[in-house]
């Protein structure tokens, strides 16, 4: 009945239930008039194809969903290469799946047949979604097999090209179940059990000999007369066996170590470097105790250090030189001491305060210590005695020749005393017990004027500080001369702090 109703080019006019077709595509390869000739249904490892050796299906008609109403036209697709699987639409795609007998298998394999005014002899099937029908990909192919997918229909003539296929009916004395092969999936080919035949020998690669070594392997030589280079094992009498050395065997050393205490002498931060590390150490503080554990002593049996300046400056050096090696010893039981200077000299501290130290030469530790003494200091004037100003410094003296012992000389020091006044002309102050050594005296406005040379301070934009030195030789009462000098004669407010004190009038 299907051979009947057809075209008189080809192609089925209508289809009729349970018949033997092959669904052709309109244009893949080529549009032409004769439909039979180009690509068609396939199903290739259970996906739906177009390709040139077709596979015959089963139209059964109605279609398989039992919810379409009857004045539509419907038909779902059973291979006839496998009875009881059908043509099923999934992730948009299309496979050949066996019936499960749900009503949604049922749903997703039925199809509803629309006739195409355009190409008088294809069809459209319209899935269960409405404007959803089976079509070809995009993406054509001619020497590959081509995707059926489930696309849109929005009336465009490409969509209505891709969406149109032909029915050919199966003649009489052809074979539906040819091209049936790889269906559903790949073909798997049954194992064989037992055990696997070996290789013939010739098939079988043959190992290289291993090489012998043209040198022993250990030095020295082992004592002849040893089998195998084991000492006391002697050959066997009237046997020679030629003594070769044994395999060296890898000796596993106790594990080393450096220890070393750096001392910072140069005052600011430094890098220490090592020989085991490509990173330095920043030390920052005055100290800095190092550690290193060696695995494998035999590599390494001396450590070097090296000391950089992070600013690049200074040259450093450990213990007076530009680098040291320390020798890897078990355990480390002290940590040897390693000083840190600088080649030039350590960086000067900085100083306290608000003015700089000055230099020695401005110092008073230049008068000799038997003739200092502790000052006295004057009695604060009452608020309404105003002092005369300071006079002004005079340029820097020259530098001071040695002072004679005794007396005391002090010509690299001139003292003006202050304008005496009545009220205070008959008073002498008690020499004042010593401060202490931490702080110096503070120069009021009525003690006397001290003109020292004064070192200009670092900035330039001032004078430095004066720095009293006190030198206490002894517990015992310092040493009392009989010979008062002529500055200490003359009447004066105060008993000036270098002169005796049974010498003040």
């Amino acid at each position: 009945m299907a051979r009947k109703i057809v075209w008189r080019q080809g192609g089925a006019s209508k289809l009729v239930q349970d018949g033997l077709y092959t669904v052709h595509s309109w244009d893949v390869p080529y549009p032409q008039e004769n439909g039979s000739l180009n690509f068609c249904w396939r199903s290739l490892n259970g996906k739906m194809t177009l390709w040139s050796f077709c596979q015959v299906f089963i139209l059964r008609i109605p279609a398989l969903y039992k919810k379409i109403k009857a004045i539509d036209e419907s038909v779902s697709f059973e291979s006839a290469c496998l009875p009881g699987f059908f043509l099923r639409q999934k992730n948009y795609r299309f496979i050949l799946d066996k019936r499960d007998g749900s009503e949604l298998f049922d749903k997703e394999s039925s199809f509803k047949v629309y006739s195409v005014m355009k190409f008088s002899r294809s069809f459209l099937l319209q899935s269960m979604h409405n404007d959803w029908y089976i079509c070809q990909s995009k993406e054509k192919h001619l020497h590959r097999p081509t995707i059926i997918e489930l696309d849109f229909y929005n009336g465009e003539p490409d969509v209505l090209e891709r969406c149109t296929f032909s029915f050919q009916p199966t003649a009489q004395h052809d074979n539906k179940y040819k091209n049936c092969k790889n269906v559903v999936g790949p073909v798997v080919h049954p194992a064989i059990r037992g055990q696997s035949l070996p290789h013939p020998p010739h098939l079988v690669p043959k190992k290289p000999s291993p090489l012998v070594p043209a040198q022993p392997t250990c030095i020295p030589v082992c004592p002849a007369g040893t089998v195998g280079g084991t000492p006391g094992t002697q050959a066997a009498s009237g046997s020679t066996i030629p003594s070769l050395p044994l395999e060296p065997s890898i000796v596993r050393s106790e594990k080393t170590c450096v220890a070393l205490n750096f001392i910072n002498n140069f005052g600011p931060k430094f890098k220490l470097s090592s020989s085991l590390k490509h990173e330095a150490y920043l030390v920052t503080g005055s100290g800095f105790k190092l550690k290193l554990i060696i695995d494998r002593p035999e590599l390494h049996s001396h450590v070097t250090f090296y000391a950089e300046d992070e600013d690049g400056s200074r040259k450093l050096l450990l213990n007076g030189q530009s680098s040291i090696s320390e020798p890897a010893v078990s355990r480390c039981p002290v940590f040897l001491d390693v000083s840190v200077t600088s080649e030039k000299g350590n960086a000067p501290p900085v100083p306290s305060g608000k003015f700089p130290a000055v230099t020695s030469s401005a110092h008073a530790s230049s008068i000799p210590s038997s003739s200092l003494h502790f000052p006295a200091f004057p009695k604060i004037p009452p608020p309404h005695h105003h002092p005369p100003p300071h006079p002004p410094l005079p340029p820097p003296p020259p530098s001071p020749p040695s002072l004679p012992r005794p007396p005391p000389s002090l010509s690299p020091l001139s003292f003006s005393p202050p304008t005496p006044s009545p009220s205070s002309a008959s008073q002498r102050a008690p020499p004042a017990a010593p401060p202490s050594i931490s702080s110096p005296p503070s120069v009021g406005p009525a003690s006397p004027a001290v003109s020292l040379p004064r070192a200009p301070s670092q900035n330039g934009n001032g004078y430095g500080s004066i720095h009293y030195h006190y030198h206490l030789p002894s517990a015992k009462k310092p040493l009392v001369t009989s010979t008062c000098p002529s500055s200490c004669t003359t009447p004066v407010p105060g008993c000036l702090h270098s002169c005796p004190p049974h010498c003040c009038k």
